[in-house]
């Protein structure tokens, strides 16, 4: 695939509708139409369809006996609007659960990545399934690597290496408040130790738990230097752009990863 060299990407900072995923699906659409023509990636917050909630009873069921799933759904907004969307939704598959991020791109394959760090104060880990399987995105000659929210806290599960190069660290997230500083330190540092832009898109707004949300959702480049962060607490659609010339410049000027530490990763 031929590279664009500038990704033009945006950040849909959502104040989910809890629960109601009709409300949700009207307001991504409303932001796909938005972003049409003046983005390549639409990005949407985790769990974008429902909010951070472990109710199997809204999860969206991919096993069959619904006219249209929700990925077939996501296929068409982004053949009409054509710009591919990422974000992340609960499913079930098969009588299982899991926290899946999403690439959906016009005339494209579809591809995913279900959560590895199932969040533990929530009791994630009593529904959602946890995956063994990093997968590496592509997407107009970039290599994508999207994680999960409570996944970012974990650098070897983020770790860029040679077996599965990539170029973007897309970060997708319900993360409050109370750990804001957390969420921006950490999207600064997985930018500077993988040499790579990070995308973290947020949510806004207030749970039904009364815990607040105030996105800063951003833009960082390999250097950790903030290149985009959206106003907080503002539920918008913010456009920024990822150059590829410009990250493979700083590469081969300080080429830190063929420095990096060879491990196995104990999945």
């Amino acid at each position: 695939m031929i590279m664009q060299t500038t990704l033009r990407i945006a950040l849909a900072q959502m104040d989910m509708v809890w629960a109601d995923v009709s409300a949700n699906l009207r307001k991504m659409e409303q932001l796909a139409a938005q972003a049409s023509g003046k983005a390549d990636l639409l990005v949407f917050p985790e769990m974008a369809t429902t909010g951070f909630q472990m109710c199997e009873e809204i999860f969206h069921d991919l096993s069959g006996g619904q006219d249209e799933h929700i990925f077939e759904q996501f296929q068409e907004l982004a053949e009409r609007y054509g710009v591919a969307l990422a974000g992340s939704v609960a499913v079930k598959e098969k009588g299982l659960c899991y926290n899946r991020a999403f690439l959906i791109a016009p005339n494209q394959t579809p591809q995913f990545q279900d959560k590895r760090h199932l969040f533990r104060p929530a009791r994630e880990h009593t529904t959602m399934q946890v995956t063994r399987e990093s997968v590496v995105w592509h997407y107009l000659g970039w290599r994508i690597r999207p994680i999960i929210c409570y996944d970012l806290r974990f650098p070897i599960w983020c770790r860029n290496h040679a077996a599965d190069a990539y170029d973007i660290l897309l970060v997708v997230a319900n993360w409050p408040k109370p750990r804001r500083d957390a969420w921006i330190t950490l999207l600064k540092a997985r930018a500077i130790e993988n040499q790579c832009y990070v995308v973290g898109v947020n949510r806004v707004g207030t749970d039904m738990g009364r815990l607040q949300y105030v996105g800063d959702s951003m833009l960082v480049d390999a250097r950790g230097i903030v290149q985009q962060q959206v106003q907080e607490n503002e539920e918008t659609l913010v456009e920024t752009a990822a150059d590829y010339t410009v990250l493979h410049n700083f590469r081969a000027k300080f080429p830190v990863l063929p420095d990096a530490d060879d491990y196995q990763m104990n999945l």
